[in-house]
């Protein structure tokens, strides 16, 4: 029966491209630390699928880690990477400078 069962699975193609995973379990996660100042750290996010509002149907929300302030900046969908950094530069860094670091959810944009 062991013979029997190697065979079989040394032909079957999903067999073969089912693999254990060997890696090391990551341990537990950690959380964020905690910023020393305001607009150190920003998070941001796309909110999709809004309906039609002057040219605008999505927002680009950016949110300070430290004082929880928020900017919401319209965006029309499809938009490119260099749209998102011009607005980005015109709203968030004209008024609070560059941050140390932008945590995103990286959500795809189709």
């Amino acid at each position: 029966m062991k013979s029997a069962v190697q065979r079989y699975v040394q032909t079957c193609a999903i067999c073969q491209q089912a693999k254990a995973d060997k890696s090391k379990y990551p341990g537990k996660l950690q959380p964020l630390a905690v910023p020393s100042e305001a607009w150190q750290v920003l998070s941001s996010d796309f909110v999709e699928g809004l309906p039609q509002s002057g040219s605008a149907n999505c927002i680009l929300v950016v949110v300070d880690s430290f004082t929880k302030y928020s900017h919401f900046l319209p965006l029309h969908h499809p938009f490119t990477a260099a749209a998102v950094a011009k607005v980005f530069l015109n709203n968030v860094y004209k008024l609070h400078g560059m941050p140390a670091s932008i945590v995103s959810d990286r959500s795809c944009v189709y």
